[in-house]
C-alpha cells in the first residue's frame, strides 16, 4: 500500500569512488542539488 521505490547501493562505495560520482547519485534521487 502507497509502496515507492527504496533506494540503496548494492554494496558499499568502494573507497576510490569520486566524490561527484556520490554527489551526483544523491542528487539523481533527492532531486536536490547537494552543494
Amino acid at each position: 500500500k502507497r509502496g515507492g521505490y527504496i533506494f540503496c547501493p548494492s554494496h558499499d562505495l568502494q573507497i576510490d569512488t569520486p566524490l561527484e560520482n556520490i554527489l551526483a547519485i544523491y542528487e539523481e534521487v533527492t532531486g536536490k542539488k547537494f552543494i
